[in-house]
């Protein structure tokens, strides 16, 4: 889901760094706990790891590392 959110995000011409702060920073500020959301010292967070093609290829979510092929 992300990947096709980023790839329609940059087609309308934004920043990759707009997209990814639009995908990921933004949905995170919505969850209540102020812990999560942030990749900072103390705070709980999964990562979508990305290839040039801004393809998923991994993830960590809870503290599991998957790679995709």
């Amino acid at each position: 889901f992300m990947d096709r959110e980023l790839n329609n995000l940059l087609s309308l011409g934004f920043s990759p760094a707009d997209c990814v702060r639009m995908t990921s920073e933004n949905p995170a500020a919505l969850i209540p706990n102020c812990e999560t959301g942030r990749l900072e010292e103390g705070c709980l967070f999964d990562a979508v790891f990305l290839d040039s093609e801004w393809q998923v290829r991994g993830t960590a979510i809870g503290g599991r590392l998957n790679m995709h092929q």
